[in-house]
Parts: structure tokens; C-alpha cells; sequence
């Protein structure tokens, strides 16, 4: 307990405000700085310690020694290490090099091949297992590789495409922006009597989305429609966002699950009453969709 009374103040010299503690003049012992000579030492605030006390302090304080410490450890410092490449910048541009991509997905394709060739004489041909091929091929991007081994193989092997080998061709072709081939793949699959399915469509639709084609999208989700397919949500995103912003409204695409929450009380009843309204003329007119042409819009 810090106090007066333990301090050794003699109680006469007390004055009638003993609650009140100053002790700005003093001293502390930790700010001391510890030389050798007794001035420093007399400096120390000793009231109220006893002799055997104060020589303890001035042993302390002759003690003290300020501790050297280096700045560097003794030897050679150590070796800076190496930039990881893959340490980069997630906000930054850090694009791969196109030859270090291109021979990763090479060493990727002959790793497929290998594990390929290995299960054909395990387990024999299957369906599956030139689908899974084919989707090797067609993540790279390898546009005639890949309509070479469906040609090829599946003759080969007496085996026939089926939707899933088509689905692949579509999504190889519309991530490499080619929508004619797109097209000719749609045909190719019906002309081989194989009934699509909506992940096959979807692909379809999200690219002319995306190319801000929104007559091109329309017409494939009619088409989807004469099929009974529905657009899957994963390839509706940016479709719903062209028919909010135009006004194109259909029954053929459902209302967006997140305008509830992304939109006003306002805005949301205003859409849904525009999309209504838009809805009940292509009904009236027996029609899925009504986007005006340049000539009508002009007029």
C-alpha cells in the first residue's frame, strides 16, 4: 500500500489534507540513469528506507547496467529468399504467360491421354469415358481436337454420342466465341435424334446474353420452350439483367429471386406490374416475346 503513514512522514508534520498525494517532485527509481558516482545515487528519493534499505537501491543501481544490444546477430546475414511466383497480387493484373499456360494444358492433355489409354485396356470403351476425354479437350479449347475425337473414336469404337458429348462441344464453342459453329451443333444434335436438355440450351443462351443479343437469347429460350426445358438459374443471370433493363419481358423467364431484396417497395411493384402487362399482350397476340424492330421503332 502506497501511502503516506508506510512512507515515514512524521505525523506532526502532517497537514489536515492527508488524502491528497503529490508526488510530481519525486523521482522514479526505473528513469534513474545507473553511472557509477554517488551524485546519482543522492539523487534518489531514500526517505522513510532504512539504512540496510538504501545500500540494497544504490547496489541495484550500480548494478543496472544498460544491456548492448546488437543489431545484427554475429555472422553473415541471412540469404534473402526468393519471390514465390505464386505469391501475386489478388487485386492486381498478373496475367499467365501464354507459353507457360499453353504447355500446362499440354502437360494436362497427356496426362488425360495416359489415364485414358490405361483405362481402355483395363475396362474397355464406354460412353463415359470418351465424354470424359472429350471435356479435356474442350476445357483447352481445342477446337478441331476436339471434333476430330468425336468423329474418330466413337466410330472406333462403335459407341454413339449422347447429350452429354454434345454439351461439351457447346460450351468449347461458346467459350471460344464461335456462334455459327454453336448452331451447327444444335442442328447436328437433333439431326442425330438426341433430345437436348437445358444445360445444353443454357449455354446457348448465356453467351447472346452476354453479347448483349438479346433477340438471339429469346429465340433459343422459344425454342427451349417447344422442348418443355426451363432456363437453368446458372445461365439466367445476365439475361435477367437485359429484360429488367429493356423492358422485355416474358413468361418464358421467371422473375428474378433476388429482386425482393435488391429492389424498393416501389420499384418492385412497378416492375411486376410492367411485367404484367407484358406478359398479358403476348398472350393477347399469341407470342412468347415482342422486341420492335429498328423499322417499327422508327415509325
Amino acid at each position: 500500500v502506497y501511502s503516506n503513514h508506510n512512507m515515514g512522514y512524521d505525523e506532526g508534520e502532517e497537514s489536515d489534507s492527508d488524502d491528497e498525494d503529490d508526488y510530481d517532485d519525486e523521482d522514479s527509481y526505473d528513469s534513474m540513469a545507473g553511472d557509477d558516482d554517488d551524485d546519482s545515487l543522492s539523487r534518489v528519493k531514500t526517505k522513510g528506507l532504512s539504512p540496510a534499505d538504501q545500500e540494497i537501491l544504490k547496489k541495484y543501481l550500480v548494478d543496472r547496467k544498460p544491456i548492448a544490444v546488437p543489431k545484427y546477430l554475429s555472422g553473415p546475414p541471412p540469404p534473402q529468399e526468393d519471390e514465390d511466383p505464386a505469391d501475386v497480387d489478388a487485386l492486381a493484373w498478373n496475367p499467365l504467360p501464354l507459353e507457360e499456360f499453353n504447355r500446362f494444358q499440354n502437360a494436362n492433355r497427356d496426362q488425360a491421354l495416359t489415364v485414358y489409354n490405361k483405362c481402355l485396356e483395363l475396362h474397355g470403351p464406354s460412353v463415359a469415358l470418351l465424354n470424359n476425354m472429350l471435356s479435356v479437350h474442350a476445357n483447352a479449347l481445342r477446337l478441331q481436337t476436339a471434333r476430330q475425337f468425336v468423329a474418330e473414336e466413337f466410330a472406333k469404337h462403335n459407341l454413339k454420342p449422347d447429350v452429354f458429348t454434345y454439351r461439351s462441344l457447346m460450351r468449347m464453342y461458346t467459350r471460344a466465341k464461335r456462334p455459327q459453329m454453336a448452331i451447327d451443333c444444335v442442328a447436328e444434335l437433333h439431326a442425330n435424334g438426341i433430345k437436348p436438355d437445358a444445360t445444353f440450351y443454357g449455354y446457348l443462351v448465356d453467351y447472346f446474353a452476354c453479347q448483349r443479343k438479346l433477340r438471339s437469347a429469346m429465340e433459343v429460350l422459344e425454342e427451349m420452350d417447344r422442348h418443355g426445358l426451363s432456363l437453368p438459374e446458372a445461365n439466367a443471370f445476365v439475361l435477367r439483367k437485359l429484360v429488367k433493363k429493356y423492358g422485355i419481358y416474358t413468361e418464358l423467364l421467371s422473375e428474378d429471386p433476388n429482386a425482393i431484396h435488391s429492389m424498393s417497395h416501389a420499384d418492385l411493384k412497378d416492375m411486376r406490374r410492367t411485367r404484367a402487362a407484358a406478359i398479358a399482350d403476348n398472350v393477347k397476340y399469341n407470342r412468347k416475346f415482342y422486341i420492335p424492330r429498328r423499322s417499327q421503332a422508327e415509325v
